[in-house]
């Protein structure tokens, strides 16, 4: 079997199953632990899977936020990379989640001495790859956007203090301000 065919059978099984462990996979393919690690390794470099201890898990992502982000994705990464010029070593950042502060996320990976606390559960696991210190807020978890909102959320967010916020919103009214379609 060639290599991009094994690749493409482990996501396969990684989005029927979540995860996947080294040694099954070498046992299901009949090859070594070495090839299956570099697999992963390559897999993981492209973005398409999250690397653990021993195996490897689904990178997180929801057709919803993939599809907003097409539209207008020149026009995002240019606000990211303004944006994350703001963020200097040192600061502690808040992301709010979005596909806006999803890119900011991925503009701030050259950054070190960095926290970055985030309600965003893809931007906490992009962000992982990378040498930033990350804190999620906890929360209930909402599935369409992968975001952590409600009482935990927010109490978290109250117990924290940040040098720079990045708010992701669904829409602006004069009258009524930001606005987002969940209540929580």
């Amino acid at each position: 079997m060639l290599s991009d065919e094994r690749q493409r059978a482990i996501l396969k099984t990684l989005d029927r199953d979540g995860r996947v462990l080294v040694v099954d996979l070498a046992k299901h393919f009949q090859t070594s632990t070495v090839t299956i690690r570099k697999d992963l390794r390559i897999l993981h470099a492209k973005g398409r899977i999250h690397r653990t201890h021993g195996g490897a898990l689904r990178v997180l992502e929801d057709s919803a936020l993939q599809e907003k982000e097409k539209p207008h994705r020149k026009e995002e990464l240019r606000i990211a990379a303004i944006a994350a010029r703001m963020v200097k070593e040192g600061q502690v950042v808040i992301l709010d989640s979005g596909t806006i502060t999803a890119a900011i996320a991925r503009a701030l990976r050259n950054l070190r001495n960095v926290t970055v606390i985030t309600n965003a559960v893809n931007i906490a696991v992009e962000l992982s790859r990378f040498n930033l210190d990350v804190i999620l807020t906890g929360g209930n978890l909402r599935k369409n956007s992968f975001s952590l909102v409600g009482p935990m959320a927010e109490g978290t967010l109250r117990r924290l203090s940040a040098d720079v916020f990045f708010l992701g919103v669904d829409g602006f009214d004069i009258k009524y301000g930001l606005t987002t379609p969940n209540l929580m």
